[in-house]
């Protein structure tokens, strides 16, 4: 039946075809399905061995760390909206404040640069 609706497909190519899907799927299993972190508001999507955890300051700040086993780190930084400073200020004091309490490593931000309308990029320099 396969070959009847697609007949200009060779039986090699059918082959690879498998092993490809096979080979997906399989890295699929291996890697799982993300886990949904979800809570008052916030919902990402986030590796099955990484660890997420979360701190609550008194002034109704939410701080949320997302863990991978090897290096990678994600900050998610919750504030009520009229604490909130601008993003742009807020990106340079959160910059300038991991630069002090890291004095092992010596880090210099080379650009902070727009990404869509509530976000910034910011490219940076780090050696311990």
């Amino acid at each position: 039946m396969f070959a009847s609706i697609y007949p200009r497909i060779t039986q090699a190519t059918r082959y690879w075809l498998l092993g490809a899907l096979t080979g997906l799927l399989l890295a699929g299993v291996a890697q799982g399905a993300p886990l949904v972190y979800e809570r008052q508001g916030v919902r990402f999507n986030h590796p099955q061995d990484w660890t997420v955890s979360e701190e609550t300051g008194h002034d109704g700040q939410r701080v949320i760390f997302a863990e991978s086993p090897g290096e990678a780190l994600v900050i998610v930084i919750v504030r009520p909206r009229e604490q909130a400073p601008a993003l742009a200020q807020f990106a340079r004091q959160f910059s300038a404040e991991a630069a002090s309490s890291t004095p092992m490593a010596k880090s210099r931000t080379r650009a902070f640069s727009p990404v869509g309308k509530a976000a910034l990029r910011e490219e940076f320099d780090i050696s311990l």
